[in-house]
């Protein structure tokens, strides 16, 4: 579903499958169950929260352990997908086998 220019304000707002433009949400609560796209853009966001559920509540759990018990390698993958999220898209390296453009790099020791 598309939105445009709405206001949301002390909501659940379910995200996935949904875009959103030039919205403004007010303490609201957000939830992602990593089972559809997603699209936010000049979108205002006030005190509100993000929850996650089903695909992405396991997603979540999985980078956890990955973290806390895959040693090195482990910290270094999370850290490496943190710093990932963090350049945003225009730093993605784009290819048909990786289309979300992260590569792990097993040399890298955090």
């Amino acid at each position: 579903m598309h939105f445009q220019g709405q206001k949301f304000s002390k909501q659940i707002v379910d995200l996935d499958g949904n875009t959103f433009d030039n919205c403004k949400f007010h303490h609201c609560q957000f939830r992602y169950k990593g089972t559809g796209d997603t699209m936010m853009q000049y979108c205002e966001i006030v005190k509100c929260d993000l929850t996650f559920a089903e695909n992405a509540e396991q997603m979540i759990w999985f980078l956890q352990r990955l973290y806390q018990e895959g040693g090195v390698y482990g910290k270094g993958f999370v850290d490496k997908l943190i710093d990932h999220i963090k350049a945003g898209p225009q730093h993605r390296q784009q290819s048909s086998e990786n289309p979300y453009g992260f590569v792990v790099n097993s040399e890298n020791k955090k």
